[in-house]
């Protein structure tokens, strides 16, 4: 299920600071984002549906209150549009959701027999990350090797003089 965009309003500072007007699917998740950086307070005034498109629009609309980049002085137009905002959603969009490793030492090694050593197809059988499976494997002291498949040697190769290749 895809979640709807949003364009959203972010006010820097006072009542008379600037306004940025940008776009996202979870604006609450970039108002987050821009509070860690922002050394003003922010405050998110509220959302309208509308993409990209719909965003640029708006930007074309209000150029001649543009401030610089995304950013507008808080001029009746903008506040016009700031008007018709509505609260934003509160979903967050679940990316890289964090899964657990597997509980055991057998499971873990007979996926990875299972799938030939291959650590990055045995996260994906047992649902979590390949880091999550290789600090697994760490915490059971699960050697790389051990599922079957030859360990690379970094080793310069001998012919059968004796030479390296």
């Amino acid at each position: 299920m895809r979640k709807t965009p949003f364009v959203y309003f972010i006010q820097a500072g006072s009542a008379d600071g600037p306004i940025k007007i940008g776009c996202a699917i979870d604006p609450r998740r970039r108002f987050a984002t821009y509070e860690t950086w922002n050394p003003q307070p922010l405050t998110l005034l509220g959302v309208i549906p509308g993409g990209v498109k719909d965003e640029k629009a708006l930007h074309r609309k209000l150029i001649k209150s543009k401030l610089r980049g995304e950013w507008y002085y808080p001029t009746e137009e903008v506040l016009e549009y700031v008007k018709r905002a509505h609260e934003p959603p509160t979903y967050t969009v679940q990316r890289n959701a964090p899964r657990d490793a597997p509980k055991d030492k057998e499971t873990i090694e007979l996926a990875i027999a299972k799938h030939d050593g291959n650590v990055s197809k045995a996260a994906v059988e047992l649902n979590c990350s390949r880091r999550t499976l290789q600090n697994a494997m760490r915490r059971f002291q699960i050697p790389p090797g051990k599922s079957g498949r030859p360990q690379r040697s970094f080793a310069p190769k001998l012919t059968a003089e004796g030479e390296s290749r």
